[in-house]
């Protein structure tokens, strides 16, 4: 019965031929003195792997095997493997940017060889023809024995002899195997542990065989051939263990994905206005009750939250057009930035006046009583600038240490101001670089809980936003950050405009000239009561 062996690590990948005007025995002199076994195995690949070790390219990342034989006319005809699926080196089904990647890197790739082999560009042949393979890589680890010694690692170390006693070893029972199995890369780490060992990543070509390869195949053979081999130095007490090596289904060139996943989002902005408000309190003074707050917005901005829950209770015009605000501490006091989804027009129409006047009186007065400040310590600048906002939508799955993936049952309070703080040191980074005015959350339950989250920046006289770049930020701030509680599988949606009020300023009653000067009497009066207050 042959079993299929649940240690080896599987890829589907691709194959391509190189030529190279060289003779396969260029290398051998130098390979027999090189501590590394596949530098004896195939010194025109491991020469070939040299070439390209410098570079960074995504192709080079897939770079997983290679075969060399001697070809015609004094050539060398190299076999290269790489784990990218076939489809995907179909180049000219892919994107501009995917193109000029692909094309880029392989250009480095024949500039980097006729440099390593001193050979001019043009004579290195690269195929444009791509063969589809199954590759399975074992990992193998092995005990280092000297005149049937075990070498301590507490006493002894890895000497060039013993490499190469070892490296020879190996390369004979790799040889005794490549009919059966083709052998495309061995590495080799050489450790001091509490014996000297050597571990083993070796890839081999199984495309067409119909199964995987039979546990233990490749230990069992290796301790017969330890048993039989008269050298002295060799590897006994061989284990194979599972090893992940690279996916081959995982996208290359994140960069033109990304540009793919941004050009498939509709950009969202909506235009108004902005203006200032000067508070005469210090930025922090709210902070103390922002702890106790889920709300991420109370976090990042107390003051900005503070001043848009009493918005959010004034007239509609007011209420409903409000999509931002940004806080700055000067000193003793606050400065904010107010946006409205309110044009310049609708806020200097002369025809308006006594209306916006009558209800930015009310608002800054609502701002007055709830900060306990005098009205000359809240001042509503009355210059407008237009704004560009631009909106981004995020999805995240709600994640905890010990818990995994959340739903509604293991949501509580605690869980939720555990996440604010992920969320505000997140939404501080981005607002070093782009002006957050605005955040919003909501909850979604399906098999997971979700985090909705709504943002819109501040984009006037800027480039628009990279959204997908963001949600990226997003991810790597989840991957680093140690607290007990953020998000994870954090994917962009299809932004949507915050909902604003048609309500304009023409929709106040004629009385309201003197209904504003008893609001400003009340206001008078209301200071020389604080006033007092403060004196007792």
């Amino acid at each position: 019965m042959v079993l299929e062996n649940v240690n080896a690590y599987t890829i589907t990948g691709s194959a391509f031929q190189v030529r190279l005007p060289i003779r396969s025995t260029n290398w051998d002199k130098q390979a027999s003195n090189n501590t590394v076994p596949f530098a004896e195995w195939d010194p025109t690949c491991y020469e070939f792997y040299k070439a390209t070790t410098a570079l960074t390219d995504d192709i080079t990342t897939r770079l997983v095997g290679c075969r060399s034989k001697p070809g015609t006319d004094g050539n060398t005809d190299l076999k290269v493997y790489l784990a990218i699926l076939r489809e995907d080196l179909n180049v000219e089904e892919k994107l501009q940017c995917v193109r000029d990647a692909y094309r880029e890197a392989f250009v480095g790739w024949k500039t980097a060889v006729s440099r390593h082999f001193q050979i001019e560009p043009e004579r290195v042949q690269f195929s444009q023809e791509f063969e589809g393979v199954r590759l399975e890589v074992q990992h193998i680890s092995g005990t280092a024995t000297e005149h049937d010694v075990v070498l301590s690692g507490l006493k002894e170390s890895w000497s060039e002899e013993r490499k190469l006693g070892v490296k020879t070893f190996l390369v004979h029972w790799m040889r005794s195997i490549s009919d059966r199995f083709p052998l495309i890369l061995i590495r080799t780490e050489w450790k001091d542990n509490l014996h000297l060992t050597s571990t083993m990543d070796m890839c081999f070509d199984v495309t067409g065989l119909t199964k995987g390869l039979r546990i233990n195949l490749f230990t069992d053979h290796l301790v017969q051939t330890a048993q039989t081999y008269q050298e002295n130095l060799k590897l006994m007490d061989f284990s194979e263990k599972y090893t992940k090596y690279v996916d081959s289904s995982r996208p290359l060139f994140k960069q033109c994905v990304d540009d793919s996943e941004q050009a498939e989002i509709d950009v969202e902005t909506i235009t108004g206005s902005a203006f200032e408000v000067e508070l005469e309190i210090e930025e922090g003074d709210w902070a103390k009750e922002a702890e106790t707050d889920l709300n991420p917005y109370s976090g990042w901005s107390p003051i900005c939250d503070q001043f848009s829950k009493i918005t959010y209770g004034m007239d509609e015009v007011i209420a409903g057009n409000l999509i931002g605000c940004r806080s700055v501490g000067v000193g003793k006091k606050t400065q904010l930035a107010v946006y409205l989804a309110l044009s310049l027009t609708d806020l200097t129409d002369e025809r308006t006046t006594a209306c916006r006047t009558k209800l930015f009186t009310k608002w800054k007065d609502a701002v007055r009583k709830h900060f306990k400040l005098r009205s000359e310590d809240v001042l509503f600048h009355s210059t407008y600038r237009p704004v560009k906002l631009q909106v981004m939508k995020i999805l995240g799955d709600v994640k905890r240490k010990g818990s995994g993936v959340l739903s509604a049952e293991t949501w509580n309070d605690q869980v939720g101001l555990e996440l604010k703080i992920f969320l505000v040191s997140w939404m501080k980074s981005l607002d070093e670089n782009y002006q957050l005015t605005y955040f919003t959350a909501s909850w979604t339950d399906f098999d997971t809980l979700s985090l909705e989250m709504t943002l819109l920046f501040d984009v006037t006289g800027k480039d628009e936003i990279n959204m997908v770049e963001q949600r990226n930020h997003l991810m790597d701030t989840a991957k680093e950050y140690q607290g007990s509680t953020k998000l994870t599988h954090c994917k962009l949606d299809f932004p949507q405009l915050p909902e604003t009020s048609e309500e304009s300023f023409t929709s106040c009653d004629d009385d309201n000239v003197d209904e504003t000067e008893n609001l400003k009497s009340q206001m008078d009066l209301d200071d020389q009561q604080t006033l007092g207050q403060q004196r007792d």
